[in-house]
């Protein structure tokens, strides 16, 4: 063990290339890791090897995820502008289209798995259904008819910059959008209307991650800090600036019991969160510590295990599996 966390594996994945996103299977058994290089690769969560490689993206991946209805797996290019849905039984591709509306920097997938939600390098969110390729929705624009009978769009509350990360509240009620113009954004998902603006991050905004049980929402930022926000109050409830690089990614685990954090200071952290109600105040206690030779840049957390079992990825292709050892069980 290493700080507390068990290595379990680790591999070359993407031979020198960026890690920019992880996924497990809905079952826990298969992870799927994507490259700024374009490539996709399926791996065994138990055995740590190649499944299958994809290939069919031409330039660098926006994300990466497994559908939660189907063993299938779906990849966007904010570059290439296509979407690409993926056998994980055959390793084969299914289909693909172009997103043209919008250049997909990030997106996530509904737990039902009729809609996905996607932020764009111009600010702009939508959501559409994966199968058709229909806009269910346009976040922060409104369409008014004139009186020439012609549809008009207006802005209302798009990002000021590029999206770097959307996901869906556990009851699928609100997304939460994280953009390069250091704000945080709530979304109603039936009216397309942003509600709340969340603002403190000093630097763009990487990653949130909604807590499974509450209305709390973690964030990373390029400022070194993670923060945790009462999403209801609207308020920052903790700002940590225990990491010495930008913090890259940041994830719940399975039942929100802890919070892990990646890093460009070369860690992968595990901490506790307790929230005071009556203060509104949150506070963490580092209880792992996983070092590494290269910036730490995704992590994923197994929906299964009891064991707090984790996967991630770092700056030169490779990938960690580890497992959470609290003190005591070292």
């Amino acid at each position: 063990s290493v700080g507390g966390q068990e290595v379990q594996d680790s591999f070359s994945g993407h031979e020198n290339a960026r890690i920019v996103g992880l996924s497990y299977s809905k079952e826990g058994s298969e992870v799927a890791s994507a490259a700024n290089d374009g490539s996709l690769r399926l791996w065994s969560a138990k055995r740590g090897v190649e499944m299958a490689r994809f290939e069919g993206h031409k330039d660098e991946i926006s994300g990466v995820g497994f559908s939660p209805i189907a063993q299938e797996i779906m990849t966007m290019s904010g570059i290439d502008g296509t979407v690409r849905w993926w056998s994980a039984l055959s390793g084969s591709e299914m289909r693909d289209r172009r997103e043209s509306s919008i250049f997909v920097t990030c997106f996530d997938i509904d737990k039902a798995g009729v809609r996905v939600a996607g932020g764009g390098f111009d600010g702009s969110l939508a959501v559409w259904n994966p199968l058709t390729g229909e806009h269910l929705l346009r976040l922060g624009i409104e369409v008014e008819e004139s009186e020439e009978g012609l549809q008009l769009e207006r802005v209302t509350g798009t990002h000021d910059d590029a999206v770097s990360d959307c996901k869906w509240s556990p009851n699928d009620d609100r997304i939460a959008s994280a953009s390069h113009d250091s704000t945080i954004k709530i979304w109603n998902t039936t009216w397309a209307n942003c509600v709340a603006t969340l603002k403190g991050h000093n630097g763009p905004v990487n990653k949130v991650a909604w807590h499974e049980k509450s209305r709390l929402l973690a964030s990373a930022g390029m400022d070194f800090t993670f923060r945790l926000w009462n999403v209801d109050s609207q308020r920052c409830c903790l700002e940590c600036k225990e990491h010495g690089g930008a913090v890259n990614d940041v994830k719940w685990s399975n039942g929100s019991r802890f919070l892990f954090t990646a890093a460009d200071d070369r860690s992968v952290r595990a901490w506790t969160v307790s929230h005071d109600p009556s203060k509104d105040e949150c506070t963490v206690q580092p209880i792992a510590l996983f070092a590494a030779n290269d910036p730490m840049l995704s992590v994923a957390v197994s929906p299964v295990t009891v064991e707090d079992e984790i996967t991630c990825g770092d700056s030169k292709g490779k990938i960690f599996m580890l497992q959470l050892l609290l003190p005591g069980e070292w």
